[in-house]
């Protein structure tokens, strides 16, 4: 008999019932990696079902003239020991009820045996609302006026029309990959949260994502299909309509099903490769448009619609060129069916409960590749979906804080906390069904692992691009507001350390020390006048005497700060544009610069959610490596300054994306300007290391405190939740 248990004390529910399939079910055979499956659905839509050869001939016995007890009792006769049992057999009808496949000639039991359909229809419910990236709500059935566009479907999906899509694919692409550097230049000039941005995408992102399902239904009426359900769905919270291609499940032949699931990404890519053409040769809001059609046609093709670890369209490729059905539910299934041999020691699907779907929807994988593909396709996937909705949420916190942090504790919920509490009550009734024999096999695994995940410490480190700049003592700046009376160096020339460069003057200084000088003479001769009979006014006279002085020294050093001297030995350099006697500098402005024979710093810029590596317990030392060091030598370096508050100016280009750095620039500003707020931070130039070229890159390495799983969790769940806040 099959693995299960071959009675039930529930069978006398069932046993007169006289089920029949509902008159629109389609049995189609279909062939799976040299096995074959059938694959039945009603033609009004719905969810497919996959049986093997035995419950199909079961199914097919279901005609409303036999009962349920004359079905089983022929299967017997007909399978012998590996018919199924009686707990199999009302699960399979229970499940085929669900779905909507069998009809019966009297009232059923919905207490026990159907009420897997109620669970089945709030289980859609919950799955519609717990995964944040796809959420569907049907409005209309399209078929009727689909029915209509046949005949252009028949056209459009050809050979002939498959090779001019291939032709203008190519052309755009090598049309714009000359264009590169200006395309990722007009790409980081786009703030791409701002209102008008923001409204540009959605203009696009619908009518792009309305021609995407478009296309999904005329492949399926150009084979035959029907597409009883349209509606609207949010993808990623952004409204767009959708279409039920459920129906292509059921083609025998996968090149067919294939064809459709990636009709969309066609049709993205077609507008896509037009509007990169159209880009290339328009200015103005038209080649605004056209570059937001590429991002949508590319971006959004490349991280959803034909990715196959998110059940999009690329999930459908994958499945159908692997002939892997259902290959993320079973992945699921499979895994945690080897978690279970791995911590429950059970040796089959049925050791913990009767026979149900799972040896018909889910079965033993054929061989070692598929297990492979099953489960890796399910860990890799859970992985992705996470970090990409984390994304998507920091990505939007920026800017939208409310929205991102929302999106961020749903997914945190969905995707993480909800899982692992099914995880964990699955274990406790595990546990308690089998009594606890093999509890210690949970024990001796999780245990290790739990231990490891809050005890064991990782390195941490974070790597940012600085540039070489010069030390702040070798750039001349005015002193005050001063005219450069005297060129005293050669510009271009050697200078040494404390020889004269420039000689400024301020008339307003020298006019007040001239004022000072003469007041101290007129007080020193009151003071002698006063002599000793009036010694309260030489008292107050004495005190004036000493303020007046005071002043002077400052005066009189302002004024020998306006000789600029040299900080170092190197090479006096000026621009060769701007002569330098006579010209007026503002206070704090540069004048000049000593270029330093061997002195450099390292300057580098983090942003505010960074700047707390340099400055707390965990940060323990410093590492650079030049990027002109082919060698690739690690040196060793230290924080010389960080600055009190961040500034939207980078100190270099070079730390921008426009000059090869990390740092986003705003769109529409400057090289320097940064889109997100950064602390200056100056390093020491390590010792024994030749003076690099100023402005060439360093990498920055920022180690820190070893640090376990757990804390690095919590971490960045805290910056996640509260970073935004306290940065504020």
């Amino acid at each position: 008999m099959s693995a299960g248990p071959l009675f039930s004390e529930h069978w006398h529910r069932v046993r007169d019932l006289r089920p029949s399939l509902a008159a629109d079910v389609v049995s189609e055979l279909h062939s799976y990696r040299g096995s074959n499956t059938y694959v039945l659905q009603r033609r009004s839509g719905g969810k497919l079902y996959r049986l093997d050869a035995r419950s199909h001939a079961l199914v097919m016995r279901l005609d409303g003239t036999r009962s349920v007890t004359d079905i089983w009792e022929e299967s017997l006769a007909r399978f012998g020991e590996s018919a199924p049992g009686q707990p199999e057999l009302m699960a399979l009808l229970a499940e085929l009820h669900a779905a909507g496949l069998i009809v019966v000639d009297q009232r059923l039991d919905a207490e026990y045996l159907f009420s897997r359909g109620d669970e089945e229809r709030r289980s859609t419910r919950r799955r519609r609302w717990m995964n944040p990236l796809f959420m569907t709500f049907p409005l209309v059935d399209p078929d009727p006026w689909l029915e209509r566009c046949r005949p252009l479907a028949e056209r459009l999906f050809s050979r002939r029309l498959a090779a001019a899509w291939l032709a203008l694919v190519v052309v755009a692409l090598c049309a714009v990959l000359p264009h590169g550097s200006a395309l990722r230049q007009a790409i980081a000039d786009a703030d791409l949260l701002a209102p008008r941005e923001l409204l540009l995408l959605a203009l696009c992102w619908v009518v792009m994502k309305a021609v995407h399902e478009f296309a999904h239904a005329l492949a399926l009426k150009r084979y035959g299909c029907e597409v009883r359900e349209m509606g609207i769905a949010l993808m990623v919270l952004l409204p767009i309509p959708y279409v039920n291609a459920s129906a292509a499940g059921i083609l025998p032949d996968k090149r067919q099903r294939m064809v459709i699931n990636a009709a969309g990404i066609v049709a993205e890519l077609a507008i896509a490769a037009v509007a990169a053409l159209v880009w290339l040769n328009v200015s103005g809001v038209v080649a605004d448009l056209a570059l937001r059609l590429m991002l949508i046609g590319g971006l959004s093709t490349l991280l959803f619609n034909a990715n196959p670890l998110l059940r999009f369209d690329g999930y459908y490729l994958l499945a159908d060129w692997l002939e892997i059905p259902e290959l993320e539910s079973r992945g699921k299934r499979h895994t945690l069916a080897m978690l279970r041999r791995l911590v429950f020691g059970e040796t089959n699907a049925a050791a913990s409960g009767s026979a149900s779907s799972a040896a018909r929807d889910a079965p033993e994988p054929l061989d070692a590749r598929e297990s492979a593909w099953l489960i890796g396709h399910c860990l890799s996937a859970t992985v992705y979906r996470i970090m990409l909705m984390f994304g998507i949420a920091l990505f939007l916190s920026k800017r939208y804080f409310f929205l991102g942090k929302v999106l961020a504790i749903w997914v945190l919920f969905a995707l993480i906390v909800l899982p692992f509490w099914r995880y964990a009550t699955f274990i406790r009734s595990e546990v308690r069904e089998t009594r606890y024999r093999p509890l210690w096999r949970s024990v001796a695994l999780g245990v290790p692992l739990l231990l490891c995940f809050m005890l064991v410490p990782l390195p941490a480190s974070r790597t940012v691009t600085g540039v070489v700049w010069l030390p702040e003592n070798a750039i001349l700046r005015a002193a005050s507001d001063c005219e450069v009376t005297r060129v005293v160096a050669t510009p271009g020339g050697e200078v040494r350390r404390g020889s004269e460069i420039l000689r400024c003057e301020n008339e307003e200084l020298d006019t007040e020390r001239l004022s000072l000088l003469a007041r101290l003479a007129e007080v020193e001769a009151r003071i002698a006048a006063a002599g000793l009979d009036d010694a309260l006014a030489t008292e107050r006279l004495r005190a004036e005497r000493a303020l007046l002085e005071e002043r002077l020294r400052r005066v009189e050093a302002e004024v020998a700060d306006q000789v600029l001297v040299a900080a170092y030995d190197g090479q006096f350099v000026v621009d060769p544009d701007a002569a330098l006697a006579g010209r007026f500098f503002r206070q704090g402005a540069e004048a000049a610069v000593i270029l330093p024979k061997h002195e450099r710093v390292v300057r580098a810029a983090l942003p505010e959610r960074h700047v707390r590596e340099l400055d707390d317990d965990r940060f323990r030392s410093v590492a650079l490596r030049l990027a002109s060091d082919p060698e690739g030598h690690t040196w060793s370096s230290s924080v010389r300054r960080l600055s009190p508050v961040a500034s939207r100016t980078a100190v270099s280009a070079a730390l921008t994306r426009k000059g090869g750095g990390r740092l986003e620039n705003q769109g529409g500003g400057t090289d320097r300007e940064l889109r997100e707020a950064a602390f200056d931070v100056e390093l020491d130039w390590p010792e024994g290391i030749a003076a690099a070229p100023v402005g060439s890159h360093v990498s920055v390495r920022i180690e820190r405190r070893a640090e376990t799983l757990l804390q690095r969790s919590l971490l960045a769940l805290q910056r996640l939740l509260l970073g935004e806040v306290q940065g504020r």
